[in-house]
């Protein structure tokens, strides 16, 4: 079983890129290129409860993303974007920020796994934010809806034990936020700076997904932020210098 478990690990095939109309290029003169072309028509048909896709440039990470129903929080973690029962989960915004909508979350919470094993599959790629070289060289990640695009810049990146708290999307004043977000920047492993045209009220977005750098109980936790804008005019995320 363990032998057949680990095969399954090794094949990186996405069943939902067939979604994708077209791929973001590589040699991309704007970021407008860099978002890949979603059929949302046939997304939607497919699962009612998508609300956006996510991708960062240059990496296998292109996914649908969907939003955890309150009265089942961990349906995704086993079952995938067909919502058939599976091992690999589905990309999932957390249950937490359902009632108010990502939309207007102070922290929108965004989770996948990491299958391990050498696998690139779903969030794989979130856990090699704790290597500051690649941090450096993708600083920003993608997420799009039917009607908005986002440019989120990665600002930093933690790495948890499993025993810490990972995340938190409630807060009793913009002032209690601040704070607690202040304290995840003076934790954080890595920091990067945002780019001028990012304004310091931008949303965040933490991205979350295990990881096995020192333990077989890690949490690594990337916070990005940035603004949404329409599919015509999207917030520029270049330059990212490291202090």
């Amino acid at each position: 079983m363990l032998v057949s478990y680990c095969g399954r690990t090794w094949i990186d095939a996405n069943p939902t890129s067939r979604f994708i109309e077209k791929a973001s290029s590589s040699e991309s003169e704007s970021l407008e290129d860099e978002f890949p072309q979603i059929n949302w028509v046939e997304l939607k048909k497919v699962n009612s409860e998508v609300v956006g896709w996510v991708s960062i440039p240059e990496t296998p990470l292109s996914y649908p993303v969907v939003q955890a129903p309150s009265e089942d929080p961990a349906y995704y973690l086993d079952h995938d974007f067909f919502k058939k029962s599976n091992y690999q989960g589905c990309p999932y915004i957390d249950a937490s920020c359902a009632e108010v909508g990502y939309q207007y979350s102070r922290n929108v919470v965004m989770c996948g796994h990491n299958l391990g094993h050498g696998s690139t599959l779903l969030f794989a790629t979130i856990a090699n934010y704790s290597d500051t070289s690649f941090a450096k060289r993708h600083p920003v990640i993608l997420f799009q809806t039917p009607k908005t695009k986002y440019a989120l810049a990665v600002e930093a990146v933690s790495v948890l034990s499993g025993e810490s708290p990972s995340k938190r999307t409630v807060f009793e004043s913009t002032e209690d936020f601040h704070e607690w977000y202040k304290d995840c920047l003076n934790n954080a492993q890595i920091r990067l700076k945002l780019p001028a045209d990012i304004p310091q009220d931008a949303q965040l977005f933490s991205f979350v997904t295990c990881s096995y750098h020192k333990s077989n109980n890690e949490r690594t936790v990337v916070y990005a932020r940035g603004v949404p804008s329409s599919s015509e005019e999207v917030v520029s995320s270049t330059s990212v210098d490291t202090e």
